[in-house]
């Protein structure tokens, strides 16, 4: 496509420009003036000149080429170990107890002497209940209240010659006098409780149970034990 518009100024400039040579030609030598049909046809050609230069389309720089950039090597990260921290051991506070002591209670054994030719020892447990099914000779014990109360008696046998001892207790009434009992032979320890105008009284005594038997009388403010007579 032509671009004509642009191109008449150029071709009269370029016409002016011959014309003012052909002038100046004239003027200098005697050669003959040229036509005016030469003038036409040399400003014919050096407009064809132009127009042809100016058709000649202008190659565009060839494209660059884009060189795609080198791809950076891929860095794998390795694993990393893995390392198992076990967790701290919490120290668990020892709570001391307070120490309890106990009084140790001490035990005597009891030296049963026996009525054999050859004198033994034995160790009895006399903690126990004296019961009247206890093996070994008995004899009749009378139990007098002479207080006119009730009375708890309590009786303990000590360690007798035939191996027998223990504790029993009898209780007496205000309308009971006499109480009748039947206990191994040996001595025994007497404890005497009494209520006596709302008060509560107690005493001891000491006596021992022979083959003719024994009485106890309690008094009110003693016990005692009188052996019975053959």
């Amino acid at each position: 496509m032509f671009r004509s518009n642009k191109a008449m100024p150029r071709i009269a400039a370029v016409l002016v420009i011959v014309a003012l040579i052909a002038s100046g030609c004239s003027a200098l030598s005697a050669s003959p003036t040229p036509s005016l049909q030469e003038l036409q046809m040399t400003a014919q050609a050096v407009a064809a000149q132009t127009l042809a230069a100016q058709q000649i389309p202008t190659q565009p720089p060839p494209s660059p080429t884009i060189i795609p950039p080198t791809p950076l090597p891929v860095i794998t990260a390795s694993p990393e170990p893995v390392v198992e921290v076990a967790p701290p051991v919490q120290e668990v506070p020892q709570v001391v107890l307070p120490q309890v002591i106990v009084p140790e209670v001490p035990t005597q054994p009891v030296v049963i002497v026996q009525s054999s030719p050859t004198e033994e020892s034995t160790e009895l447990d006399c903690t126990g209940t004296l019961t009247p099914l206890t093996e070994g000779p008995r004899a009749p014990v009378q139990v007098v209240n002479k207080r006119g109360s009730a009375i708890i008696l309590s009786y303990y046998l000590e360690p007798s010659p035939y191996g027998q001892c223990g504790s029993n207790s009898v209780q007496l009434d205000t309308q009971t006098e006499v109480q009748s009992l039947n206990l191994p032979l040996g001595c025994y320890w007497l404890y005497a409780w009494v209520t006596h105008s709302g008060k509560d009284e107690s005493f001891q005594g000491h006596g021992c149970n022979t083959r003719e038997g024994v009485t106890w009388n309690i008094y009110p403010d003693r016990i005692e034990s009188v052996e019975n007579t053959p």
